[in-house]
């Protein structure tokens, strides 16, 4: 599962950022900062990164692509 970072508050359009190879969800600070008083703002730290270090397994792109939209769903983010 991706390790939940989030800033929401009701009534707002969702923002989903998405880190890549060896950097993490909080690298994202400024950006965060800046859109969080007009969208719902997500930066989950993806499996082997950030504060998720733990993995099973290694993971392929398919794996994280999956996750990602899981991770979508459960919060209710229904447009990439």
């Amino acid at each position: 599962m991706i390790k939940e970072n989030s800033d929401y508050t009701k009534d707002k359009p969702s923002l989903l950022f998405l880190h890549g190879y060896g950097s993490f969800g909080k690298s994202f600070a400024p950006q965060i900062a800046f859109f969080k008083k007009d969208y719902n703002v997500y930066y989950p730290d993806m499996k082997g990164f950030g504060e998720n270090k733990d993995m099973p397994y290694p993971y392929s792109l398919g794996d994280y692509a999956e996750e990602i939209k899981e991770y979508m769903s459960r919060n209710g983010i229904d447009k990439p």
